[in-house]
C-alpha cells in the first residue's frame, strides 16, 4: 500500500503539462512594422526585397506617421485577397480615385459605370487586339515615312515618341495627330511627371491644363461625329457605355489615354534599350524580323503576329525587369490571414493590403539572375526558372481585375519593334539610362539621362 502511494506521488509530481490540441491554431499577431527609408524613395524595389527577405510572410509598411499600408510577401495569399471581395473590397475603388481626383469624373458617374467599363473595355480588347494593333502598326509606317530621315541620331526617349503619336490617332481619332494637336504630347508629360501629387489631392496647374488640353482634343471630335465621321474605337465605346453623354465620353477618353499610353510608351522605350544593348540579342531580333517578318504585312495588310516570339519574349523581359505596378485592396472587416508558414495575421478594417509585383519578378526563387535581361527565358526552352511558381510574372496584375489593355500591349509592342528594326539598322551609342521612380506608375519611366540612338535605312 506505501508503495502505491509513493508511485501515485511521483506520478502526479511528473505529470507532463498539458498539450494544445493537434488542430489548435498559434495566436494572430499583428504584422511587422518596417519604416521607411530614403532608399525607399530612390529605390523603392531593392528597400522591399531586403523587407521581404526579413519578413517572408507579410510586412506592414510605414511611410510616415499617417501613412502605411501592408505589403503581402508570401504568394500563397495573394489568390485569396485579390479575390475576395466580401473581405478585401473591390479594386475599383482606386480606379475611381484616379478618375475623379485627376480627370474630374463625378463620383456619382464613377458609380454608375466605372465597373461596367473595365469589363466590357477588357473584352473589347481581347476580340479586337490584333485589328487595333494593325492599325497602330498602319500609322506608324506613316509616322517613320514623314518624320525620320534615311539615317540620324535620336533619343532612346523619342522612339517612344514614334508609337505616342500613331497610337493616339489609331485608338482616339484622327484629330490627335502631331499635326493636328501638337500640344497633346506635353500635356500627356505634364500628367505623367506629376500623377502621384494630383492623386494626392494636391492640385498642380501643369495636371490641370494637361487635362484641359486633352479634353479640347477629344471632346471636339466627340462634339463632330456623324454617321459621316464616326467616332475612334475607343471614344465609341464610352460613347455606347454611357449613353453618348459627350462631357463623360471625353473624360473618360483622356483618362483611358493617359492609362494606356503611360505604360506602353516607357515599356517600348526600355524594350528597345535593353535591346540595343546586348549584341547577341540585337542580332536575334534582327534575324526574327528577317526571317519570319518579311512578309508583313501581306498584300491584304494583315501582319503574322505569331511570328514575333523572341521580340514578345524581349517585352516580357522588359515588364519583369522595369515595372512597380502595387495591387491594391482595403480590409472590410477585422480579419486574421494564415500564412504557408503557419502563421497567423491581424488585419483591421480600413487597412490598406498591397501585392507588389516586382517583389515576385525580382525574387532568385523565382528567376535565376533575376536582374539580368535574359528574354530567352521566356522561350519554350527557357520556362523551367518559373514553371509553376504562382503570379510569378504579373505587370498587368492579376485575374478578372488585370490591366484592360494587357492583349493590346502584347501585340502592339513587338510589333512596333519589329517594324523599326525591318527598316532601320540601330545602334546604342550610350550606357541606358536608370529608373524614375519619382512618378513611378506601373511600368517606371527613364530618368533624365540622355541616351542617343543611331539609325540607317537599311538597304
Amino acid at each position: 500500500m506505501e508503495r502505491l502511494s509513493v508511485l501515485t506521488n511521483h506520478l502526479a509530481a511528473n505529470q507532463l503539462q498539458p498539450q494544445p490540441a493537434r488542430d489548435e491554431k498559434p495566436p494572430a499577431i499583428s504584422p511587422p512594422v518596417v519604416h521607411s527609408t530614403k532608399q525607399f524613395a530612390t529605390d523603392p524595389t531593392r528597400f522591399l526585397l531586403q523587407a521581404k527577405a526579413d519578413h517572408p510572410d507579410m510586412f506592414l509598411l510605414q511611410k510616415s506617421t499617417r501613412e502605411s499600408y501592408v505589403v503581402l510577401t508570401d504568394p500563397t495569399l495573394f489568390e485569396d485577397v485579390l479575390s475576395d471581395e466580401t473581405l478585401f473590397g473591390n479594386p475599383i475603388t482606386p480606379n475611381m480615385s484616379v478618375n475623379r481626383l485627376v480627370f474630374g469624373i463625378p463620383a456619382s458617374k464613377l458609380d454608375e459605370h466605372e465597373n461596367n467599363a473595365v469589363k466590357q473595355l477588357r473584352r473589347l480588347m481581347i476580340h479586337h487586339d490584333q485589328q487595333l494593333a494593325s492599325v497602330i502598326a498602319d500609322r506608324l509606317q506613316q509616322y517613320m515615312d514623314a518624320h525620320l530621315s534615311e539615317e540620324g541620331e535620336c533619343d532612346l526617349r523619342d522612339l517612344g515618341t514614334a508609337v505616342f503619336w500613331p497610337m493616339t490617332q489609331a485608338l482616339f481619332g484622327d484629330e490627335a495627330t502631331l499635326d493636328k494637336a501638337p500640344k497633346l504630347l506635353k500635356a500627356f508629360e505634364d500628367i505623367d511627371s506629376n500623377f502621384g501629387a494630383a492623386l494626392r489631392g494636391k492640385q498642380i496647374t501643369a495636371v490641370k491644363e494637361g487635362v484641359q488640353e486633352c479634353n479640347r482634343v477629344f471632346g471636339k471630335m466627340v462634339d463632330s461625329a456623324s454617321p459621316s465621321c464616326p467616332l475612334a474605337p475607343i471614344p465609341q465605346f464610352y460613347s455606347d457605355l454611357t449613353g453618348g453623354d459627350a462631357e463623360l465620353v471625353t473624360k473618360f477618353s483622356t483618362s483611358a489615354w493617359w492609362g494606356g499610353q503611360g505604360n506602353t510608351l516607357p515599356a517600348t522605350i526600355w524594350t528597345f534599350g535593353l535591346l540595343l544593348a546586348d549584341p547577341k540579342f540585337k542580332q536575334a531580333a534582327y534575324d526574327e524580323v528577317d526571317a519570319a517578318f518579311s512578309g508583313s504585312p501581306d498584300s491584304n495588310g494583315i501582319y503574322d503576329f505569331g511570328n514575333l516570339e523572341f521580340l514578345t519574349a524581349c517585352l516580357k523581359e522588359t515588364l519583369r525587369l522595369k515595372t512597380y505596378s502595387i495591387a491594391w485592396r482595403s480590409v472590410q472587416r477585422d480579419t486574421v490571414l494564415e500564412a504557408g508558414s503557419g502563421k497567423r495575421y491581424t488585419l483591421v478594417k480600413g487597412q490598406l493590403v498591397s501585392v507588389v509585383w516586382s517583389l515576385q519578378h525580382l525574387d532568385p526563387a523565382n528567376f535565376v539572375d533575376p536582374s539580368a535581361f535574359r528574354p530567352t527565358r521566356w522561350l519554350p526552352k527557357g520556362q523551367e526558372e518559373n514553371a509553376g511558381k504562382p503570379m510569378s510574372w504579373a505587370p498587368f496584375s492579376h485575374g478578372i481585375h488585370k490591366c484592360s489593355g494587357f492583349p493590346l500591349a502584347m501585340l502592339e509592342i513587338p510589333l512596333v519593334l519589329a517594324l523599326f528594326l525591318k527598316k532601320f539598322d540601330m545602334e546604342l551609342l550610350d550606357p541606358l539610362p536608370g529608373m524614375d521612380f519619382k512618378s513611378a506608375f506601373g511600368v517606371v519611366g527613364p530618368d533624365e539621362q540622355p541616351v542617343r540612338v543611331r539609325y540607317k535605312r537599311r538597304a
